[in-house]
């Protein structure tokens, strides 16, 4: 794949910013849906978190700061409360025992496993709607905007294929 890094026309632009509209749309009504992320009565840092933690576990205190973009004490302190709430548990790195490393707890899991799954459900309901011609037009569609997202930001991978 080919990233074309020539600057866009304003007609480029346009579209540019249609598909941020409806990009926008999609994120709202996903997280709008009824059975969503507000009913696992987590804030939106938690979430943050523990989505994060879903991907780059294990992982210090710190890392998980930078990753949510909050301070340490804040990182700390939000650390804290999923560890009482019984979503993150830390534990020692076996290597540096001054390292304290996070990972979801089996409650954690499970929230974020309802919440995509609920996601998931809402998502094969949209599309069975479609017809079998336009869902493979979103499916290429996505392929292609996936392979560039990745793409962009992370060149090493330029033709990696999903």
């Amino acid at each position: 794949m080919t990233t074309d890094l020539t600057p866009p026309s304003p007609t480029d632009d346009a579209a540019i910013g249609r598909i941020e509209t409806l990009v926008e749309e999609l994120d709202r009504l996903a997280s709008e849906a009824p059975e969503t992320w507000t009913e696992a009565d987590l804030t939106m840092g938690q979430l943050r978190a523990l989505l994060v933690l879903r991907h780059r576990q294990p992982m210090s205190v710190s890392a998980l700061s930078t990753a949510i973009r909050t301070s340490l004490g804040s990182g700390s302190a939000l650390v804290d409360r999923l560890v009482r709430m019984g979503l993150v548990r830390r534990r020692e790195d076996p290597d540096d025992r001054r390292i304290v490393l996070l990972e979801l707890d089996d409650a954690g899991r499970a929230v974020l496993d309802r919440l995509v799954a609920r996601r998931r459900a809402l998502l094969r309901a949209t599309l069975q709607r479609l017809s079998p011609a336009d869902r493979q037009a979103v499916a290429r569609a996505l392929r292609l905007l996936t392979e560039t997202m990745r793409a962009v930001a992370d060149p090493a991978s330029e033709g990696t294929r999903t």
